[in-house]
């Protein structure tokens, strides 16, 4: 694995940005996309973030050797933000988590923009192995990264998690990504097992 702060990544149309770049702008746009309803509602931490503790996390990241937060960008328009955290250099191994600006929710670029993410992970930071967590009402999410290749523990869909598990293997994700990045096959996958994720909606 290898991060460089400094750099802004680019892959396919796509630029990654590190937040230590970030403008004062930036940074509170970022801050604004956070904590709106559509975006918080699935975070680990739901509630909102004031303004001052943001940008103290936001320069503690400087130093924080096993998290990396990334501003997304796609042809030079901000479309969300990416993370890694629990990075573990040791096992080339991190948490991913990602997110959609509110202004794109419902543009179309779902899968194309999780899709990238995990190639960037996988093929340009040079992790082997990715974990997380999804929030079990959140079945978009889980159905995404399972078409992706994802393993995800459906057999906790039924035991009251919050967050359902997950994880991706390197070599396993690009031997196999050639046509994942396919909206057709991809809505075809849903329609195919959406019923195996819908138990998260029990006893909500």
């Amino acid at each position: 694995m290898q991060i460089d702060r400094n750099t802004i990544y680019t892959l396919s149309g796509y630029q990654f940005k590190n937040f230590s770049l970030l403008t004062e702008e930036e940074v509170e746009q970022v801050w604004k996309w956070r904590n709106h309803e559509a975006i918080r509602k699935y975070m680990y931490t739901t509630e909102i973030i004031q303004f001052e503790s943001h940008v103290k996390f936001i320069t503690s990241l400087k130093t924080h050797k096993n998290v990396c937060y990334w501003l997304v960008l796609k042809s030079g328009n901000p479309i969300g933000v990416v993370n890694l955290t629990d990075i573990d250099d040791g096992k080339s191994s991190a948490e991913l988590g990602y997110y959609i600006v509110p202004e794109m929710l419902n543009a179309g670029i779902g899968l194309e923009f999780a899709y990238y993410n995990f190639m960037f992970a996988f093929q340009t930071i040079g992790c082997a192995h990715l974990h997380g967590g999804i929030n079990r009402t959140n079945i978009n999410a889980l159905m995404l990264d399972s078409y992706l290749g994802c393993k995800v523990r459906l057999d906790q869909l039924q035991t009251g998690v919050e967050f359902i598990a997950w994880e991706a293997y390197r070599e396993e994700f690009l031997s196999t990504h050639q046509g994942k990045n396919d909206m057709k096959t991809f809505v075809g996958y849903v329609k195919s097992h959406r019923k195996d994720f819908l138990i998260s909606n029990i006893n909500q």
